[in-house]
């Protein structure tokens, strides 16, 4: 049977207001208004571990893991084309990327301006000429997930210094809501998600200090800003893009548990996240 939505309308006009709401309100100084929710704190490679490792576990050991050489193998392979800056997403193949372009789709050749407003971006393009999931892929950062389990399996620095690099150009060409990777909050979710991992399993392989450590915190902080003021809620149901925003705050949320606004998050996550699972 067909689904149809019954509130197609009502669901368009709400998601609308919302919109234009968060745009206004964001648009002024995202950076500034993040930095003030996050308060004085501050990170260094210490704090952050502990934070990371209350949040994910002790997930820089391996020796509980039943891994064969041929999973070990394929790890390391995939890890070693990333080194390469080689990526294969969505059907492309194995294509270099040589420096990593975050605003390109790699496949058509098509650029996004970069420091746009994330809500003046147009994503989709009516001739089929590119695809936004080209870029969207590459931005979610699944592949540092390789370079943390070669590292792991390695200790090979030159996979942790590999994730830091990206981590650290990722940031630098990436400024809050001024980027086309702050257009879909699920993405900027799953991002969040995969950096935390990886970190946190590099985290002391010597190649992450207290100024990275900063860096990272407050990039985090401003994921979650941004998650929690542009929430993907359809009615009268849901999908897997506001399941998986609700999964990024409270995964992102549970770094800063002494932050009122994290907390804030958090509770409004959990308790949205059992509601979507009982619908």
């Amino acid at each position: 049977m067909l689904y149809t939505n019954k509130y197609i309308l009502f669901d368009k006009i709400v998601n609308r207001v919302l919109n234009r709401k968060n745009v206004v309100w964001t648009r002024i100084s995202p950076v500034k208004m993040s930095l003030r929710l996050l308060g004085k704190n501050r990170s260094n490679q210490a704090d952050l571990r502990m934070r990371l490792n209350k949040c994910l576990g002790e997930i820089s050991i391996v020796d509980l893991c039943d891994i064969s050489s041929e999973e070990q193998q394929v790890i390391i392979s995939n890890a070693d084309q990333t080194l390469q800056h080689r990526f294969d997403y969505l059907g492309s193949g194995w294509t270099e990327i040589n420096p990593i372009d975050w605003h390109k789709d790699f496949i058509s050749g098509h650029k996004w301006e970069k420091g746009k407003f994330y809500a003046d971006y147009k994503c989709v393009d009516s001739t089929g000429g590119y695809d936004i999931k080209v870029v969207w892929e590459l931005n979610r950062c699944h592949h540092l997930l390789w370079l943390a389990e070669a590292y792991s399996l390695t200790h090979d620095r030159k996979y942790s210094k590999e994730i830091v690099e990206q981590i650290s150009d990722w940031i630098d060409n990436n400024p809050l809501m001024y980027s086309i990777n702050w257009t879909c909050s699920m993405d900027v979710s799953i991002r969040a998600v995969n950096w935390m991992y990886a970190v946190g399993i590099i985290i002391d392989s010597g190649d992450i200090d207290d100024s990275f450590s900063q860096k990272v915190y407050n990039s985090l902080f401003e994921h979650l800003f941004f998650i929690v003021n542009n929430l993907e809620k359809t009615i009268p149901y849901s999908g897997n893009h506001y399941l998986s925003d609700l999964v990024g705050l409270l995964f992102v949320s549970s770094i800063f548990p002494e932050n009122f606004f994290a907390r804030r998050c958090f509770n409004f996550a959990f308790k949205e996240f059992k509601r979507e699972a009982l619908i």
